[in-house]
């Protein structure tokens, strides 16, 4: 499993409010002391992100679509996103490309 390095987490999290990398670091690190893991992995972190994405959103019809596409820009593969989230990567694809 693939650790994740200080750099890595803050191109994903640019332009992400204050709150919201604060809530990512918090829930990627509950995740590390459940796993009994001393390291913060790529997964943890990834699947973290995507949580404050949907944190507010109950339906995967309200998915803030912006912060995907920010998660996009930064690095993050649409592969990643959609396995995540649970929607169909064509799905996803079609609804970045402004089908919203």
């Amino acid at each position: 499993m693939d650790k994740i390095s200080v750099e890595k987490a803050s191109r994903y999290c640019s332009n992400f409010s204050f709150s919201e990398i604060q809530e990512v670091c918090m829930k990627t690190m509950k995740k590390s002391i459940l796993n009994n893991s001393s390291d913060i992995l790529l997964e943890d972190f990834s699947q973290s992100i995507i949580e404050v994405v949907l944190m507010y959103n109950f339906s995967k019809e309200k998915i803030n679509y912006e912060k995907i596409i920010r998660l996009r820009e930064n690095g993050l593969t649409l592969t990643n996103i959609s396995e995540l989230l649970g929607i169909p990567r064509s799905t996803l694809a079609d609804k970045l490309k402004g089908g919203r």
